[in-house]
């Protein structure tokens, strides 16, 4: 579900922060935010931010199931 900023340009990116911030480290998301402010104008560099944060959230998912398999160890 989309806030209500998403008729803006960059609003469902910042949907995409609120949706996964229970997921990543609340100093990441202080910091995507930071980024995101200085070129939401730019639709590309934003398309390439979008990509690169679901690809550390993605990692950041599996740190956490590699480490629990090796405590199960």
């Amino acid at each position: 579900m989309l806030n209500p900023s998403s008729r803006r340009r960059g609003g469902r990116m910042l949907s995409c922060l609120l949706v996964y911030r229970v997921r990543v480290k609340q100093r990441h998301v202080r910091n995507w935010l930071g980024i995101i402010r200085l070129v939401v104008s730019e639709q590309l560099l934003f398309a390439q931010i979008l990509s690169v944060l679901v690809l550390s959230i993605s990692s950041s998912k599996m740190r956490q199931k590699q480490r629990s398999r090796t405590l199960a160890a």
